[in-house]
């Protein structure tokens, strides 16, 4: 294998290929200290391969795609059926271990997974709580996080299905509790973060008592949609407004629409 300037890499240069791509898989990972002295550099892997690439075209910038560039993270905000506590965790690991800080369930999406679909997911792995996606309230985006990549991080409003008993996860779970919101809202080291007190201010016009009275709140609502053009579906992100619009102010199932059809499965508050 020597691209630069052996027969392969002359064949691939008069079929006027401008990148390559290999895929090795962990079998064969022995290859890599051969296809790196070629020319080859890392892109990406994964636990059962490593992906490399080679840019042809010297003296120009390489086009090729970068590797995955974001983790992405939801946050969940449940308030008990009598809509006075917040649905809150300590952690046994992490950076608040230890601090007596009460936090939102939080936690990574899986690969594949819908950020509603997340958000209920960890709600239930951290506290045992079955909730229900309702809306998103806000997203945060920031960089040099986890392994230098940005990160995306979604707070979701969900409601509540189950608040009879709490069962927190034993291995990243110190205490999970129905928290009074004036205390979880009051804890100095959020409020201390312009982000986390701008994010705390969200969460307040989310509640039920404030939803529409010192100024109309838009709800970032998620609506299941064939793709059409191939198959399989995708979630789209709107406000409540198009909701409204579109559904005639009928709340969700009135009008009779299906998956995929029309506005399809639609997760949100009215």
């Amino acid at each position: 294998m020597a691209p630069r300037g052996g027969k392969l890499g002359r064949t691939w240069r008069l079929q006027h290929r401008r990148g390559i791509w290999l895929k090795l898989p962990l079998a064969l990972a022995s290859h890599v200290p051969v296809a790196a002295s070629s020319g080859f550099v890392f892109h990406h892997a994964e636990q059962d391969y490593v992906m490399m690439t080679h840019w042809l075209e010297e003296g120009k910038p390489c086009t090729l795609p970068p590797g995955p560039t974001h983790q992405v993270g939801v946050g969940a905000l449940v308030l008990d059926k009598g809509g006075k506590n917040i649905l809150a965790v300590q952690e046994k690991s992490g950076p608040l271990r230890g601090t007596g800080v009460w936090k939102m369930p939080t936690g990574l999406l899986d690969v594949g997974e819908d950020i509603g679909a997340g958000a209920e997911r960890e709600v239930k792995e951290e506290t045992g709580v079955s909730a229900r996606f309702k809306h998103l309230i806000a997203f945060r985006h920031a960089h040099a996080f986890a392994f230098g990549k940005s990160d995306l991080f979604f707070l979701a409003r969900l409601e509540v299905e189950d608040d009879s008993s709490l069962q927190p996860c034993p291995h990243e779970i110190a205490a999970c509790d129905w928290v009074p919101l004036s205390l979880f809202l009051s804890q100095p080291r959020f409020l201390a973060s312009p982000l986390y007190a701008c994010v705390y201010d969200l969460c307040r016009d989310a509640l039920p008592e404030n939803e529409g009275k010192a100024r109309p709140v838009t709800a970032i609502m998620g609506t299941q949609l064939k793709l059409g053009f191939k198959p399989g579906a995708a979630w789209l992100y709107h406000t409540s407004e198009w909701h409204h619009k579109k559904h005639g102010g009928k709340s969700e199932g009135e009008d009779g629409l299906e998956e995929g059809k029309g506005l399809g499965t639609t997760s949100g508050g009215d």
